[in-house]
Order: structure tokens, then sequence, then C-alpha cells
């Protein structure tokens, strides 16, 4: 995944995607348990806005802090790492990913060379359609058997290449 020059702590999509999924698992467990965020924030000696926060997505969660949430919880956390993965493949399921060919064919990332050998193609083969396509779940799906990923790896993977993040990079 890439990072911005200059910026230690830049978060792609798919990590916001994941951080988000993550969040949503956590409050599902703790809503399960019947506690309020301040109850569980209490029982952790957490700050409740930090807690809050890795609810909300909007601040990633530590593999340490969140091995302790899910003990508190009493779920295990790779468990709530699955729902979180299987949320992001819902996601992906329901609106599929548009992707940028143009940035997929001339990335430098680290990532199958046949994906980036099939953006080249479908720009050689149409190149008077825009770069920008839509993939449906089952394109997705496919490419993922063809390519060894999980669904979830790959749709993360080509979220880097959607037309928004295209622009950040």
């Amino acid at each position: 995944m890439s990072k911005k020059k200059g910026s230690k702590n830049t978060q792609t999509k798919a990590d916001t995607l994941i951080i988000r999924a993550i969040g949503e698992e956590l409050r599902r467990a703790r809503q399960e348990k019947g506690w309020s965020i301040r109850i569980l924030a209490g029982r952790m000696d957490m700050p409740v806005n930090t807690y809050a926060c890795y609810e909300l997505g909007t601040r990633a969660c530590p593999t340490h802090r969140l091995a302790e949430i899910c003990r508190t919880l009493g779920v295990k956390p790779g468990e709530l790492l699955d729902l979180a993965l299987q949320r992001i493949e819902t996601e992906l399921h329901a609106s599929g990913l548009s992707i940028d060919l143009d940035k997929l064919a001339a990335t430098d990332h680290d990532l199958p060379s046949m994906l980036r050998q099939w953006a080249k193609n479908h720009l050689a083969l149409a190149p008077d359609d825009s770069s920008v396509i839509q993939l449906n779940h089952e394109v997705i799906k496919e490419m993922a058997t063809l390519l060894g990923l999980t669904i979830p790896n790959l749709g993360n993977l080509l979220r880097e290449f959607s037309p928004e993040s295209a622009l950040r990079q």
C-alpha cells in the first residue's frame, strides 16, 4: 500500500474500510453484552473517547489493545477480524468497485503481474473508452480465484486504484 512522501501515518482507503469494519464489530460485540461505551471503557481503565474513536472507525485500534478489548468482551480476536472482513466483502458484493485502469497499469506497487497486465490489455483493446471501469462482485470473485487471493484481499488491493484514491497518489 502506498504512502504519501513525507507522511508517517497516511491511511489508504482500504485501511479506512478495515478500521471502520473492526469498529462496527466492536460495537456489535459490546452491545450484545448490554454494555455502554462508558461501562466497557471503565472496565478497561481506558478513556471513553479513545474507545469511542475505535468503534466509530476514526482511530485505528492497535493490535494489543484490540486483543485486550476482545478479552474484556469475551470474544476471540480472530473471529472479530473475520466478521470485519466479511463486512467489507458484503459491501463489495453490494456495490462492486470502480477502478482507474491507467493508474493500475502504471503502478509500481507490489501486486500480481497478471493484474497489471490485465489492466494494460483492457486499455489496449478499448483505447477510446474511459480508463475507469466498474467491476461487479462476480468479476472480482473470479479475479480473486485466478490470482489465488481472497475476495476481501483483492478488494482492498483494487480499492487503491479507485478513481478517488487515484487522485491522491
